[in-house]
Order: C-alpha cells, then sequence, then structure tokens
C-alpha cells in the first residue's frame, strides 16, 4: 500500500502548527512533504516546492488569520495547485484548504469546503477524509 503524498502549504507565520500537522501525518502514516523536512541544504528550492506540487497526491493549504491575506510565497503555491488542479479528472479532491482559526476564506479557494482544524473533530475529520483518499488511490492503482 503506497501511502498518500500530502504537500503542506503554509505561511512562515504558521510554521509551528505546519511542523506540528507534517509530525502528525506522519505518524498516520501519510507520506506529508514539509519545505524544512524535505528541501536538502542546498537544495533548489523554487524547483523542488513545483515538483512536490506536482507529485503530491493533495496539497493541504494551511490558512490563518496571519496568513490568509499576507502576499508571499504561499500565494505562488496556492495558484501552482490551482494550475495543476485543473488537469486532475472532474470531481477529483486535490486541493484542500485547512483552516488553523477561524480566519476568512481565501478568496481563490472560497469555492471548495474546507476543513476546519480549530473545532472539535477538526483532526479526526482531516485523517479521515485522507485515508478515504488513501484508499482511493490505492484501489485505482493497485
Amino acid at each position: 500500500m503506497t501511502p498518500l503524498k500530502l504537500f503542506i502549504s503554509h505561511s512562515r507565520q504558521d510554521a509551528v502548527c505546519a511542523r506540528e500537522i507534517y509530525d502528525g501525518l506522519k505518524a498516520e502514516g501519510f507520506d506529508p512533504w514539509l519545505d524544512v523536512e524535505s528541501i536538502p541544504g542546498g537544495g533548489e528550492w523554487k524547483l523542488l516546492v513545483a515538483q512536490a506540487v506536482r507529485e503530491s497526491h493533495v496539497v493541504l493549504v494551511l490558512l490563518s488569520q496571519r496568513s490568509v491575506t499576507r502576499d508571499g510565497f504561499l500565494q505562488r503555491e496556492i495558484h501552482m495547485a490551482l494550475e495543476m488542479w485543473q488537469e486532475k479528472a472532474p470531481g477529483r479532491i486535490y486541493l484542500l484548504p485547512v483552516r488553523l482559526d477561524d480566519c476568512r476564506k481565501h478568496e481563490r479557494l472560497a469555492h471548495l469546503n474546507w476543513i476546519d482544524l480549530f473545532g472539535n473533530g477538526g483532526w479526526a475529520r482531516l485523517v479521515s477524509q485522507l485515508r478515504a483518499m488513501s484508499d482511493l488511490a490505492n484501489a485505482v492503482s493497485g
């Protein structure tokens, strides 16, 4: 069984939360990608980020009150993921917005359903959805 590859997109302001989510997803048996863990010293980070977005089964976009309206590389990662999503089959979940707190929804992602980690059962809901997606991906490829 191949673990689901997950790209974790986040703003520097949410680096601590991103690390906790990375560790939790890894402990749950997924294959998460996080810049500080996955880019080797001396690696061309822009190239490696683009490659990881392309190769991931799912892109988790972590958003918070600190990041939702900020300029920066997070916005570029969202654009990359939206572009890759256009190549996916209709109805396929590839881009998953995850709110870390009660922030407003990101304008470019407002058409997608969100998972709120800050509410009761948020983590369980995220893991459950990712497990179902993993089972589906393995059934299709196996």
